[in-house]
């Protein structure tokens, strides 16, 4: 109540309102009046404790030009309340919200949500430096047009959902309970690293998408990387290993002129199938990827994928094919490079960290 009557008394130009570092018990949702209005806190020692408050603990309500940094937020995972630590609101417009700098955890929804309201009236957020950890839904969602995620790190949760004409950059999704990372239209998905997610480490869908310096490791049940009607799209500079048995590491389907080279994916007996795996896919250019240890072999091109460029992928790593190719009118050149290259195998130590090991093939 007293977060509220704060917020109650900027009046319509905005403000700030500071939260100094205490245990706040939470039982209302804390609702933005007005736009131009900052929620900051002190870092962790500002704790919003809703472990028993049923709704979304900080709420937008659709206002315009936000900043909410520096709060630790902690909601109720598994008590079938409906809820989302911060969101966005039901109005219908809402522009320039920016997330900042929070530490947000156990939430029986979403961490952050930004999804309610149309694509096109919702847009120009930024979430940014935040710690997600516990979310029974998705760490971080924001279904949105033009809207940066970058360099979050989001813990045991449904990983990161973006919309369209996204950014999300050098962010850390750590056992996600679905995909990793998802990103649709025009997005541009660069510098992330996920680890152990239950599906699909990194998933997009739409044209003109551009997904590159990733590393996706050991994905559970899913493909290292799932592309799907990526038209013109740019897969290039990845590296992945180890993902699911009967999986591949980039799976690629419904594509048209997309590019994917210099890619790395390595696996081992009982993981992937395949490193690149076309389906139902033409005209795109698999160039200079490296492919190695796979169960079926290097490249698959499926027989209703048509007019590829296939050409100098090292597949000496591959035992049992380097490419199979079913499709019509398939160019391929020097399916087994012969030179000498370098693979990095991605490993996480006891701390959660990540550090990048160069191996000769």
């Amino acid at each position: 109540a007293g977060i509220n009557a704060a917020i109650d008394s900027l009046g319509a130009g905005g403000g700030e309102v500071w939260c100094p570092e205490a245990e706040y018990a939470i039982d209302s949702s804390i609702i933005f009046d007005y736009a131009n209005t900052t929620l900051r806190g002190s870092g962790n020692g500002t704790y919003f404790n809703a472990t028993t408050f049923n709704g979304n603990v900080v709420d937008c309500n659709g206002k315009t030009d936000l900043l909410i940094r520096d709060l630790k937020i902690r909601g109720s995972a598994g008590s079938g309340y409906t809820q989302s630590l911060i969101y966005e609101g039901v109005a219908i417009t809402s522009y320039r919200v920016t997330v900042q700098n929070c530490y947000l955890y156990d939430s029986d929804g979403y961490g952050i949500n930004f999804s309610s309201a149309e694509y096109s009236l919702n847009r120009d957020h930024k979430i940014i430096d935040n710690y997600v950890d516990g979310c029974d839904g998705a760490g971080i969602i924001v279904y949105k047009r033009r809207c940066s995620i970058t360099t979050n790190t989001v813990f045991d949760c449904q990983g990161i959902h973006a919309g369209q004409f996204m950014v999300v950059n050098n962010n850390e999704v750590f056992n996600s309970t679905d995909r990793g990372i998802y990103a649709q239209t025009a997005s541009n998905v660069v510098g992330n690293v996920v680890f152990n997610s239950q599906i699909h480490g990194i998933g997009t869908s739409g044209n003109s998408v551009v997904v590159t310096g990733n590393k996706v490791f050991e994905c559970i049940a899913g493909h290292g990387f799932e592309i799907i009607n990526a038209d013109y799209g740019t897969i290039s500079g990845n590296i992945t290993q180890g993902n699911a048995n009967n999986k591949v590491g980039f799976y690629i389907a419904s594509t048209a002129y997309a590019t994917i080279n210099n890619n790395t994916d390595r696996s081992w007996a009982g993981k992937e199938d395949w490193g690149i795996y076309l389906d139902n896919s033409d005209y795109c250019t698999v160039e200079a990827n490296v492919c190695l240890g796979h169960d079926n072999g290097g490249i698959y091109l499926g027989a209703t994928s048509t007019n590829n460029h296939v050409v100098h992928n090292n597949l000496e790593g591959e035992a049992v094919v380097t490419i199979q190719n079913l499709g019509a009118n398939n160019t391929v050149i020097n399916a087994v490079a012969g030179v000498t290259t370098h693979y990095q195998e991605l490993l996480m130590d006891t701390d959660k960290k990540f550090n990048l090991r160069d191996s000769a093939i």
